[in-house]
């Protein structure tokens, strides 16, 4: 690294974050992660650059509610899934590029499900392969795992799935902490994916732990998905938007414990508004 800083004339950190976007492309598979962390240690804003690096490969939601369905694309993960495992340990469950990890997984983890729909009889997509097919889906259950916050634009997304794997941990974990409800069902959830992980060392001062509870989970979070479940309980009874059975039963499951959220903190007036009105819009505007 010295003998590089002395050519380039640029800091270890800024030739540390170059370096960093060549070492996640897509092809490479991250079993061993000690570039990794060798990189992140000489970068004075580790997360900041490995969200630069993400979107360089355009890591996260490419699709929308119409597009997922009707693509001829095979939408495997962006990079290999022992990247996100890796980000997923070091940085925790908060951190803005776990999240960002998050996107791409459950998009993916959609268009596998909507696939097996189109052809039931198949166990793996046509054009994926198993080893990638167990990739994504050991992965997005390695995050559900980890309590990794669902976004509310994830819920079109959802209302197209037909496993229980893949709507149980927004209605029986994700939601119940947002709300300060207890968790029902199982909780974690089996892996039964043959896919070997690498090996973490968890470095204490770059992680943020997000420990789901009332304390801190803010009133906007908590008003904005209200809102948002609100209007889709109107859409689910209209009928007029496609959602499978096994969404509107985990729908109606956890809505039937409406009455026990606290509605202090629900109708609590403020900021929450404006932005979970637009939240409501983006959402349910992908339908149309």
């Amino acid at each position: 690294m010295n003998s590089i800083k002395g050519i380039l004339d640029e800091s270890k950190s800024v030739i540390a974050e170059t370096c960093l976007i060549w070492a996640i492309k897509p092809e490479r598979d991250h079993e061993k992660t000690d570039l990794l962390k060798f990189l992140i240690d000489r970068i004075d804003q580790p997360e900041k650059a490995l969200k630069n690096a993400l979107d360089h490969y355009k890591v996260g939601l490419r699709f929308d509610f119409k597009s997922i369905k009707t693509t001829k694309e095979v939408r495997s993960l962006t990079v290999h899934s022992n990247l996100y495992y890796w980000i997923l340990k070091s940085f925790g469950p908060s951190s803005e590029i776990t999240q960002l990890c998050f996107d791409d997984i459950v998009e993916s983890r959609t268009w596998i499900d909507i696939k097996l729909q189109e052809i039931p009889q198949r166990e793996v997509p046509v054009r994926l392969t198993t080893r990638a097919f167990n990739s994504i889906c050991s992965i997005y259950l390695e995050f559900c795992n980890d309590k990794v916050p669902f976004k509310p634009s994830y819920l079109p997304y959802l209302q197209l799935v037909n496993q229980n794997e893949i709507i149980e941990p927004l209605f029986g974990v994700c939601l119940p902490m947002i709300f300060g409800l207890q968790l029902k069902g199982r909780f974690p959830f089996e892996i039964t994916y043959d896919y070997k992980r690498p090996e973490v060392i968890v470095q204490n001062f770059k992680r943020k732990f997000n420990v789901m509870n009332d304390n801190q989970q803010s009133t906007y979070e908590k008003k904005s998905w209200y809102d948002l479940l609100k209007e889709y309980e109107k859409l689910i009874l209209g009928n007029e938007f496609e959602f499978t059975e096994r969404f509107k039963n985990n729908f109606e499951i956890f809505w039937k414990r409406k009455p026990f959220i606290d509605d202090d903190q629900i109708n609590d007036e403020g900021d929450t508004d404006k932005t979970s009105n637009e939240l409501l819009k983006s959402s349910v505007a992908r339908q149309m």
